[in-house]
C-alpha cells in the first residue's frame, strides 16, 4: 500500500524549514519531500528527521539559478560541467538523509537552442546522474513540468519523459509522475497513471486549478487513490500543493484518501 509524504517546500511554509518536519510528524505525516534543501545543513536537517521520527524520501537536484528562472540544467547543452557539480551536490545530501530518489530537472532551453543538441544533452546527463546517484544509494527520477507554469520545460510531459529515460537506458532512471502536472497539460491524469505505472517510481499531487489541496480543482481524487490502489502500488506519494489557508486546515483530505488507497484496511 502506499504511504504519504508532505512536501515542506509548500507545506507548513507557515514555520521555519526545520520546524516543518515536526510539524508534518504532528499531522501525521511519516515522511517528508524537500524540494531544493541546500540552504540548511544537511546535519541539521538530519537532526531534526531523527528528533521527529519522519524519513527524507525526495528532493531536486540544484536547479541552477532559481531566482532568475531556471528549472534544471540536464538539458542545457554547454553546462554540463555545472550539472555534473549540481549531482555531486545532491549526493552529499544522498549520503545523510537517504532518500528514494533525487529528482533530475530537464530545465529551460534558450529560445534559439538547437533542440537535438539539447536532446543529446539531456540523455548524457541522465546517464551521469543515475550512475552517480547509485553509487551514492538511491533512484534518479525525472520529471516533467508543464508547460504553462514552466515555459519552455524541454520535457513536459510523461510520454517525453518515458522516451528520455529509454533511450538512456540506465536501471537507475524511473519516472516521477505528479497528477497535478498531467492534469495541466490536459490529460487524464489517471489513464496517465495507467498508461506510464510500468516507469514510474514516485507520485505527487496537487489539484488543478491553483495548485491548492484536493477538492479545490477538478481532479477526481476518488479515481487517483482507488487506481493506486488497484496497481498495487506501494511507494511515497506526495503532497505537493500550495495550501490555500494554514496548512493543518487543508489536511482533511489525508483520511478519506488513506480509506481510497486502502491504507488503512
Amino acid at each position: 500500500m502506499p504511504q504519504f509524504s508532505a512536501n515542506i517546500s509548500t507545506l507548513f511554509c507557515e514555520l521555519p524549514i526545520l520546524d516543518r518536519i515536526a510539524a508534518a510528524r504532528k499531522a501525521g505525516f511519516r515522511a517528508v519531500e524537500i524540494q531544493f534543501p541546500y540552504a540548511t545543513p544537511v546535519t541539521e536537517i538530519a537532526n531534526a528527521c531523527e528528533s521527529a521520527g519522519v524519513d527524507v524520501v525526495l528532493f531536486n537536484a540544484p536547479p541552477g539559478n532559481f531566482d532568475a528562472g531556471e528549472r534544471g540544467l540536464a538539458a542545457l547543452p554547454g553546462r554540463e560541467e555545472e550539472f555534473q557539480a549540481a549531482v555531486r551536490t545532491a549526493c552529499d545530501y544522498v549520503r545523510v538523509l537517504k532518500p528514494v530518489g533525487v529528482n533530475i530537472l530537464a530545465g529551460i532551453p534558450d529560445v534559439d537552442a538547437d533542440e537535438k543538441a539539447c536532446w543529446a544533452t539531456l540523455i548524457n546527463n541522465l546517464n551521469y546522474a543515475a550512475e552517480e546517484l547509485q553509487a551514492a544509494g538511491t533512484r534518479a527520477l525525472v520529471e516533467p513540468l508543464n508547460n504553462l507554469d514552466v515555459k519552455g520545460f524541454f520535457i513536459p510531459t510523461s510520454e517525453l519523459v518515458v522516451k528520455a529515460i529509454t533511450e538512456a537506458g540506465h536501471k537507475n532512471l524511473a519516472l516521477q509522475y505528479d497528477f497535478y502536472h498531467a492534469r495541466m497539460m490536459e490529460t487524464d491524469p489517471v489513464a496517465e497513471l495507467e498508461r506510464w505505472y510500468d516507469h514510474i517510481a514516485h507520485m505527487q499531487f496537487a489539484d488543478n486549478g491553483g495548485r491548492h489541496e484536493p477538492g479545490t480543482g477538478d481532479i477526481d481524487w476518488q479515481g487517483v487513490f482507488t487506481t493506486i490502489r488497484k496497481l498495487g502500488y506501494s511507494g511515497w506519494v506526495g503532497a505537493e500543493y500550495i495550501p490555500s489557508g494554514a496548512t493543518t486546515d487543508s489536511l482533511d483530505w489525508l483520511p478519506t484518501f488513506s480509506d481510497w488507497a486502502g491504507i488503512n484496511s
